[in-house]
């Protein structure tokens, strides 16, 4: 008989913080991860390296795809 074993998934926890009016910044682990800034209504993400990584409707979304970003930059 043959089993397979599935480690658990990991969840990346991001502290997200308002630096500044329209602006969040995301720490992981006590290091900077990326922000979010919003314009014009929309919320645009980029990793800590200035990546641009896309343009969202909401905040939420926004905030998520940079910690996709992280966990992907970390898996093992």
């Amino acid at each position: 008989m043959h089993q397979t074993l599935h480690q658990p998934t990991v969840r990346t926890v991001a502290n997200w913080r308002m630096a500044d009016d329209d602006f969040w910044t995301a720490c992981v682990q006590e290091h900077f991860a990326g922000y979010v800034e919003r314009k014009d209504g929309r919320y645009y993400a980029s990793s800590a390296f200035g990546d641009y990584l896309g343009e969202y409707a909401t905040l939420d979304a926004a905030q998520r795809r940079v910690v996709q970003y992280v966990e992907r930059l970390t898996a093992v």
